[in-house]
């Protein structure tokens, strides 16, 4: 079962979208490839490469790329030690 909130004004416009910066798309731990997504009005596409940092130090796997271009994301080298973060915002 899913979980939500639609909250909508008097005129039927939906407002949630209006509170929330940034909207999860993806999140991406293995490969490299071009993915797109459907684009959210008002919103732009952003995509995150993260390095996580273990109790023995930073991870010694190659980092993450990404690139974006309207709403298509480029990427090589995620991993689960360095996977890419896309959102909307």
């Amino acid at each position: 079962m899913a979980y939500g909130v639609k909250l909508f004004n008097s005129s039927g416009v939906e407002l949630v979208g209006r509170f929330v910066p940034s909207f999860f798309v993806d999140y991406i731990t293995s490969g490299s490839g071009t993915r797109t997504y459907a684009g959210v009005v008002g919103k732009s596409l952003t995509a995150c490469p993260l390095n996580y940092i273990t109790a023995m130090g930073v991870v010694n796997t190659a980092a993450a790329t990404v690139s974006v271009s309207g709403n298509t994301l480029n990427y090589s080298n995620a991993s689960p030690e360095c996977p890419i973060l896309v959102v909307y915002q």
